[in-house]
């Protein structure tokens, strides 16, 4: 039977293990959520933690009876709540778990007399921890594994060692650490966290409670919601469906989501067709609405065009600001994780069944059509109008993407001067964007227009803000006859390396143009701050894998998989390698270490409770020294064994002792 822990010092390393996990839950899911409601949990739970540990030590001794029988059915009741709300979070069981975990453990704080429920806590928190790595999408989490891992060591040792000078050799606790350590940052890296639907086609998604699911449209909270959001200064008011050049008011640096997707690329929002000559517009499209099977998922969501040469782009969504009732998303989307019964389209223009509000997660599986970049900057202008023509007689509403209102002669001027001379179709989109670039400034402070917005903008103010820039290059394509769009949405700027989630700021909210090719919409951005080039690579690039693939007889999904396997294999690789160069650096200096301390070792003052430590510690040197003794020796056999080392003789004195505290009287 284990005797009542009192050592205070091994307690005190418990209770900041456990106090660590429960800070980590709070920080962690508030950088995650942006809510602070988990925070102010934080310091509840530390408050409960601390008296818990202080009431365990000092009623140590005392049975408890009744303490346990409460602290029973507290933990059943803990248990049961989890469950009944486990349906309402049922796309994200992970912090209601992590939220039952930090109870028990706070429960649990209020009996622990011996060190096997201390070490029950201890294991707890590394439990937190590892529910921590999967939740989180923080570089910081790597500093936290370090710092807890180091806290996770000394408890260990405190535990294991009572010998001052060797604290930082104790054997049991290295082993342990060094497990501990490697499948902690193996499931950091190799877990995807909250991005399951980008790697695995799965999204886990809470669903808001404010909102009827399943009829929103009756419910008086849905329209406020809408309202609301449309208030909010980070709202970018364009998302309403109307983009007015003569008013643009300027946007915080708000963090409104974060996605996980293979390249920093545009993210669209909805896109326009209509020109008054003043704002961007849509008609009254007809809504379509398109229900969802089963675990919320879309598939085959309606498409423009038939693409036949594709391959699949999954980007995954968290809403970190209420933002409009809009499905962001890369083009074209063509299945959908979401927590909703029906989404909505207008006009190709994709609609959430209600607002994104914070906290919301979803996943859009698009697919990239096959882009022949060299082709398709060879086809010749009048080809391309041929294409259209006929793209024309089988959906007449394709029209509207070359009307225009009455427009200045001098603009349409300037779009024949700039493209005087090229030939090719591609050739001419790329000359108007270059003379964009390269003539007029971007600037957030301009006079609202006099005149035409474009000509304002073209003639007069000769700056402005990618509204702007897209407005011109918009109308004159269509001058020329080729078929575009305005399109809203956001063009991010950064990306955590080490967790791969590309950062939306309120202020990324951006305008660009879509021009329609042989191959489907193509982002064509003008303003000074774009990523159209680099996104045509990706299309051209990912285009060639994936017809390379196709010759190959290979399915693109089962190539997906193949690289996240390679992926995957690379990571523990690398994991391995670091691990191994750890532990001979350590091999090395604690065989140093060893030789020095036993080299020193007053044999006259060792306790007869260190005897075995020591002898341990004298089978390691030599183990390390490639010294081996049989297992049939007696230590007396050993004694007489020849060998020239000076540990080794001074190994013989200590057997001495060490064969009296077995067999004889103690020290």
């Amino acid at each position: 039977m284990q005797t009542i822990e009192n050592n205070v010092l091994f307690r005190f390393m418990s209770y900041l293990l456990c106090l660590l996990s429960i800070w980590g839950y709070g920080i962690f899911l508030y950088f995650s959520l942006f809510e602070q409601e988990f925070l102010i949990k934080s310091v509840i739970f530390s408050i409960v933690l601390t008296i818990g540990y202080a009431w365990s030590y000092f009623f140590r001794y005392s049975k408890q009876y009744f303490v346990k029988l409460i602290l029973a059915l507290l933990m059943i009741f803990v248990g049961v709540d989890f469950f009944r709300k486990l349906p309402e979070t049922i796309y994200d069981p992970r912090i209601p778990l992590l939220e039952l975990l930090i109870s028990l453990l706070l429960l649990h704080s209020f009996d622990l007399p011996r060190r096997k429920d201390i070490l029950y806590s201890i294991t707890s928190s590394l439990i937190i921890l590892v529910v921590l790595t999967v939740v989180s999408f923080s570089n910081f989490i790597v500093l936290y594994i370090l710092i807890f891992t180091f806290l996770f060591y000394l408890t260990l040792f405190i535990m294991d060692s009572n010998i001052k000078d060797l604290r930082f050799l104790s054997v049991i606790s290295l082993k342990v650490l060094g497990f501990v350590f490697f499948v902690v940052i193996f499931l950091f890296l190799i877990l995807p966290k909250p991005t399951g639907g980008y790697f695995f086609r799965f999204v886990f998604a809470p669903k808001d409670e404010a909102i009827n699911m399943s009829n929103p449209a009756s419910n008086i909270n849905y329209q406020k919601k809408i309202e609301d959001v449309f208030k909010q200064s980070y709202t970018y008011r364009g998302f309403k469906g109307e983009m007015n050049l003569e008013n643009r008011g300027l946007l915080p640096h708000v963090l409104v989501m974060k996605v996980k997707m293979p390249t920093i690329t545009y993210i669209k929002g909805i896109h326009l067709v209509k020109y008054d000559g003043k704002k961007w517009y849509n008609d009254n499209e007809q809504e379509i609405n398109i229900s969802s099977s089963e675990y919320s998922y879309f598939s085959s969501l309606p498409s423009e065009f038939s693409y036949s040469n594709y391959t699949v782009f999954n980007s995954y969504f968290m809403i970190t600001a209420d933002l409009p009732d809009i499905l962001y998303h890369v083009p074209v989307p063509s299945e959908v994780f979401f927590p909703s019964s029906f989404l909505r389209m207008k006009g190709y223009n994709f609609y959430s069944e209600y607002p994104l509000v914070k906290g919301i997660t979803y996943t859009v599986i698009s697919i990239i059509p096959y882009v022949d970049v060299s082709k398709l900057k060879s086809i010749s202008y009048v080809e391309y109008d041929e294409f259209f023509q006929k793209l024309v007689k089988q959906n007449p509403d394709l029209r509207n993407y070359i009307e225009l209102p009455p427009i200045s002669n001098r603009v349409r001027d300037l779009a024949f001067d700039i493209t005087s001379g090229e030939n090719t179709f591609w050739g001419k989109v790329e000359k108007i964007k270059n003379y964009l670039e390269t003539n007029y400034t971007y600037d957030l402070f301009i006079d609202p227009p006099k005149s035409e917005a474009v000509y304002d903008f073209l003639f007069i103010q000769r700056r402005g803000y990618c509204e702007q820039f897209a407005s011109s290059l918009a109308v004159m394509l269509r001058i020329l006859g080729i078929p575009c769009r305005v399109v809203l949405g956001y063009l991010p700027q950064n990306k955590e390396l080490f967790t791969g989630f590309i950062e939306v700021y309120a202020d990324d909210a951006h305008a660009w143009v879509e021009v329609l090719t042989p191959y489907g919409w193509i982002p064509v951005d003008p303003s000074p701050f774009n990523v159209d080039n680099q996104t045509l690579k990706y299309l051209e690039n990912k285009s060639k894998s994936s017809n390379l693939f196709q010759m190959l007889g290979l399915d693109e999904e089962f190539i997906d998989r193949i690289k996240f396997l390679a992926d995957l294999v690379f990571k523990i690789l690398v994991i391995l390698i670091i691990s191994f160069l750890s532990y001979r650096i350590f091999y090395v200096l604690r065989k140093n270490y060893l030789a020095q301390y036993l080299e020193k070792l007053e044999l006259g003052q060792i306790k007869t409770k260190q005897m075995k430590k020591i002898f341990t510690m004298f089978i390691d040197y030599f183990r390390m020294k490639d010294i081996v003794f049989a297992k049939e020796l007696t230590l007396r056999e050993i004694k007489l064994l020849n060998i020239e080392d000076k540990i080794f003789q001074k190994f013989r004195e200590f057997l001495d002792l060490y064969e009296r505290y077995l067999y004889g009287p103690k020290l």
